[in-house]
């Protein structure tokens, strides 16, 4: 058992030890990656105000009563 771990260990780890990957990345990468990165933030933003006056409105309720 010990040594199909080792085994698998060294299978897997062999993926992290590559010199040149010969990769290209195009001039609108960074554009998509920066209009993600916009997406995401302003998802959670309107994720957050929703909850946030979902929970301002159920503390006022409380109050009210």
């Amino acid at each position: 058992m010990r040594s199909l771990i080792i085994v698998l260990g060294l299978i897997f780890s062999s993926g992290f030890f590559i010199h040149d990957a010969f990769a290209y990345l195009d001039p609108g990468t960074g554009g998509i990656i920066f209009q993600a990165l916009i997406g995401v933030l302003i998802g959670a933003g309107i994720t957050l105000k929703i909850y946030w006056y979902k929970l301002k409105e159920k503390f006022s309720k409380a109050n009210k009563e």
